[in-house]
């Protein structure tokens, strides 16, 4: 690497540095990675592991014996007894009770809201009471006749077994969410970045300063990309080690993690590492692409926020459950979210590997080659 290129870098290391929005954008919005991985970790938990047992407010019009009010305890079920039928009805529909149940000549009928959610509820629950009970009946009539209940009930056995060790779907969502925060912090610092080492350079007018000095277009651009590119891949180092210091803490906090593996081993990290280099380098070189064509440090940012929402496809992908494949694999940001998170739930595809770092490498080079022939020509390098 040459001197002139070696002093480019350090130039715009200490702009950036001293650029308080790219700073920010480069060292804290990583930070914001562990918030958002507990968050979605501590509404996941609550909603499948600390719901509250709803009960089930219900009305008859006949005594249950006492072995019907216990089944109807184990089912969540509280009964209110009513003389007749128009008493249920009137008490059910001033929402006193959330379903009633009748009983004449040893048959059951069943009033629930089909609209209403504890209705509903109620109506399922009065359903598992019945079959409860009607299998209760039956074991007792068996036992008066002597028969075989074994005979009866177990002339067939089975065993449910989960064939996969990996994550399970919540977790997947999770990791998913997890590194395109991550891509996204890598997204704003290139933006930011961007932004301020070349359309503020334009606006200020410090760019035609810099190329009064003896240096080539092609090692000011390439000193610009390498650059920007140092200042995403430290936010890529610093949101690895977030992202698996918050999972590896959820993992030993939230129910959802538990029978699931979270492959933190030095393979995983360091091929996880090695994608985010790879993509910190396209991002960087296109950022540069996207301001060079702006005039001020504002049009920069308007023509470089898409790049921000860009990254939120693979989480849609992720919501519609749309897989990896050899055709994702050549498509750049899209590909390097979804292989990361394969990686870290345990499904390492070589050739998808291969594709995606194929795919990069022709693009930096495309990138690059194209903004050293656009910086060869003077009216791109000027506001006016």
């Amino acid at each position: 690497m040459n001197r002139n290129i070696k002093e480019t870098i350090k130039k715009e290391l200490r702009t950036i540095i001293r650029d308080r929005k790219s700073l920010i954008m480069m060292l804290l919005t990583p930070l914001l990675i562990p918030i958002f991985i507990l968050i979605f970790s501590y509404t996941y938990n609550n909603i499948f592991y600390n719901q509250e047992t709803k009960i089930s407010y219900i009305g008859t019009n006949y005594s249950p014996n006492n072995i019907e009010k216990k089944i109807m305890k184990d089912n969540n079920i509280k009964v209110k007894e009513f003389k007749n039928k128009e008493e249920m009805k009137e008490a059910f529909d001033k929402n006193k009770i959330d379903a009633y149940i009748t009983i004449e000549n040893n048959k059951y009928k069943i009033y629930y809201n089909e609209i209403n959610e504890n209705s509903i509820t109620a109506s399922a629950n009065l359903t598992s009471y019945l079959n409860s009970y009607n299998t209760y009946l039956a074991n007792n009539y068996l036992n008066n006749i002597n028969a075989n209940l074994d005979l009866v009930y177990n002339n067939i056995t089975y065993n449910l077994e989960n064939s996969t060790t990996s994550n399970n779907d919540l977790v997947n969502t999770i990791i998913t969410f997890g590194f395109i925060f991550s891509i996204m912090s890598i997204t704003l610092t290139a933006i930011y970045c961007a932004t301020d080492i070349i359309a503020g350079e334009k606006e200020r007018g410090t760019l035609e300063t810099f190329l009064t000095f003896p240096i080539k277009s092609n090692e000011l651009i390439i000193g610009k990309y390498l650059g920007i590119m140092i200042a995403c891949i430290i936010t890529s180092i610093i949101s690895t080690i977030l992202i698996i210091f918050t999972l590896t803490i959820s993992h030993n906090i939230f129910k959802i993690y538990e029978n699931t593996n979270l492959n933190f081993d030095y393979i995983t990290i360091l091929l996880s590492l090695t994608i985010m280099f790879s993509y910190s380098m396209f991002i960087s070189g296109l950022s540069i692409a996207i301001a060079s064509f702006s005039k001020s440090y504002k049009e920069a940012q308007s023509m470089l926020t898409p790049l921000s929402f860009v990254v939120m496809v693979p989480m849609f992908m992720d919501i519609l459950g749309i897989k990896m494949n050899y055709f994702f694999s050549l498509i750049p940001i899209i590909n390097h979210t979804l292989l990361i998170n394969q990686i870290f739930i345990g499904k390492i595809d070589t050739l998808n590997l291969l594709l995606m770092f194929l795919s990069t490498i022709i693009c930096i080079i495309l990138i690059i080659k194209y903004l050293t022939k656009l910086y060869k020509s003077e009216k791109i390098l000027f506001t006016n």
